[in-house]
This record gives C-alpha cells, structure tokens and sequence, in this order.
C-alpha cells in the first residue's frame, strides 16, 4: 500500500512537466537570457540595468499620481523657501537696556514674593554680580 506522500508526490510528477515549461516561458519573458547561456556570467551592468528597470516597474510606475503629487508640494515649499526674504531680524537687533521703571517694578515684585513666602528664600543678587554655585541652585529650587 502506497502511502499520502507517495501518492501526492505520483500526481505531482505528472505535472512536473507542465511546471517547467511555465517556468521558462515566465523566466523568458522576464530576463531576457537565452536558455543556452545560462552558464555564461552576465554583464553587470546588464544586471543593473534590469534591476533598474524593474524597480521603475514596481515602485515608480503604480503609484505616478502620488509621486507627482509629492514633487508638486516640494516644489511649491522650495518655491515659498526662496521667495520668503524674511531674514532674522530678532538675532540682528540688539536689545535696549531695561528701563528704570521695569527694573523698579522687578524688585518689587521681588520683595512682596519674599514677604509673601516668608525669609527662606535667598535675595537675589544684583545685576553684575554672579554668586556662589550652591546659592544659584538654591535659588533655583526656590524660586
């Protein structure tokens, strides 16, 4: 008695010759090498050439639309990018000196948040004077 393998493998055979003609009608029609020349090596740059061309047919042909639609919006940005001759003008400008007043009014605020929250919190030193490291950090901690 013959067994599952053996019988599958029986009808298979049979078809066998019918799958490799396919094979090499699809083979053919796909590379463009003779049957005879299998053997021979081929050209790199043939090969690279067939490799190109079947990258075009896979990812570039299919989806032209979308690809089209892509280099539109990076035109109209590079376009946008070109004509835009806003140049920073904030890094140019040199900012004035604190009025009086701001300065007056900060030291107020200072205080009453001092008042506020109680004497823990270290004054802040004046303008110029850089303290201790320790100080900074308590400072910020607390403020």
């Amino acid at each position: 008695m013959k067994t599952p393998r053996e019988i599958l493998l029986d009808r298979h055979r049979k078809a066998e010759a019918r799958l490799d003609a396919i094979r090499e009608r699809i083979l053919a029609t796909e590379l463009p090498v003779k049957a005879d020349s299998r053997s021979l090596p081929l050209d790199h740059s043939f090969s690279l050439a067939v490799a190109g061309m079947k990258l075009w047919r896979e990812l570039i042909l299919p989806c032209r639309r979308i690809w089209c639609g892509l280099a539109a919006v990076w035109l109209v940005i590079a376009v946008m990018n070109v004509t835009s001759k806003d140049s920073p003008k904030i890094a140019n400008r040199r900012t004035s000196p604190p009025n009086s007043e701001i300065l007056m009014a900060t030291r107020e605020q200072r205080l009453l948040r001092q008042e506020l929250l109680g004497s823990s919190i270290i004054p802040a030193a004046p303008p110029g004077v850089v303290p201790p490291r320790s100080e900074r950090r308590e400072r910020v901690l607390f403020a």
